[in-house]
């Protein structure tokens, strides 16, 4: 794909998320209420609380916003390893702005819109730190982060055949 693709290439194994799956990679839990009882967190963090901006040593479970004083910036990724989105994704909350499929001026196909806080807007109130549905447009000129997207592995349908003719043939005996 390339920056000013405007559309997603058919039969690709890697992409840009869009919005739609960038919010439910972060926020869409299949068991939020109970086995099979699906719903969505506000934050992506996999909880309703916004989270708290800082060190992972001083409690903090995201880089996004502003720090507290005298905590330097950025810190690796994977630093909070105990703060992941529903499906265990990790830094999905602060590090940087995520690139989104969408344009947020068709005209000018480097300026898309992005998911998620970025240590690279300070100043950011907490409780606009990753919540559910909002997006912000990002120009070329700013700093931003990517995550590809692909496809959730699943077993084949021939797989699940087999299962079900084995499990089957035992019940009728």
């Amino acid at each position: 794909m390339r920056a000013d693709q405007q559309e997603r290439s058919e039969g690709a194994r890697y992409w840009i998320a869009s919005s739609d799956e960038w919010t439910k990679a972060g926020h869409w839990d299949p068991n939020r209420y109970g086995e099979g009882q699906g719903g969505w967190w506000q934050f992506a963090t996999t909880s309703d609380t916004v989270p708290v901006s800082g060190a992972p040593a001083q409690g903090g479970e995201t880089n996004g916003g502003t720090l507290p004083a005298g905590q330097d910036i950025p810190f690796d990724v994977g630093s909070y390893p105990h703060v992941q989105s529903p499906w265990g994704l990790l830094d999905v909350s602060g590090g940087a702005g995520e690139w989104l499929e969408e344009f947020s001026t068709p005209d000018v196909p480097q300026n898309r819109f992005s998911g998620g806080t970025s240590i690279y807007v300070p100043g950011l109130l907490p409780e606009f730190y990753d919540v559910l549905g909002r997006y912000r447009p990002i120009a070329p000129t700013s700093f931003a982060g990517i995550r590809l997207a692909s496809v959730v592995p699943s077993p084949g349908a021939s797989v699940a055949l087999v299962i079900g003719a084995r499990w089957g043939g035992r019940r009728r005996r």
